[in-house]
């Protein structure tokens, strides 16, 4: 799953201040990088389970972002988060985010395990619109059928 779809690196105009953030305009270079690169890439989503502790079953899971490159190991997530929502970039990383949840459901459903997944999303997304639309629109594609 790319992110790249959803993230305009020609459009954008970001300058990196590492005053700012405390990080080094390398690493926030790198994190905008992977972050149009998408899930799947570097970007690696994993999951918490949720389970019914009355009946003791599984009933759904959380997804997770982590984050490992080759250079500099792993990634905090916040950096992540902070650089997405700084060089308005938290949408493209939320469309990805859900696109990659939606196939991973459509995964286990083909396999009879029908659990519900969820993720979080960033309070910059509520100031889209369209962000629900978009995700719905991800949901009802053929992997979420």
């Amino acid at each position: 799953m790319s992110g790249s779809r959803f993230c305009d690196r020609e459009a954008s105009r970001i300058q990196f201040d590492s005053a700012e953030d405390g990080r080094s305009p390398p690493a926030a270079a790198l994190i905008y990088d992977g972050i149009c690169d998408g899930i799947g890439t570097d970007l690696q989503l994993v999951y918490q389970p949720k389970i019914d502790l009355r009946r003791g079953s599984l009933v759904g899971a959380g997804a997770l972002l982590r984050w490992s490159d080759m250079e500099p190991g792993w990634i905090r997530v916040p950096d992540v988060i902070r650089v997405a929502e700084r060089d308005d970039l938290i949408n493209a990383l939320t469309l990805a985010v859900a696109e990659r949840v939606v196939h991973d459901r459509a995964v286990l459903m083909r396999a009879d395990i029908g659990i519900n997944r969820a993720f979080n999303v960033s309070m910059h997304n509520l100031h889209n619109l369209s962000i629900a639309e978009r995700m719905s629109e991800i949901g009802q594609s053929r992997h979420g059928r």
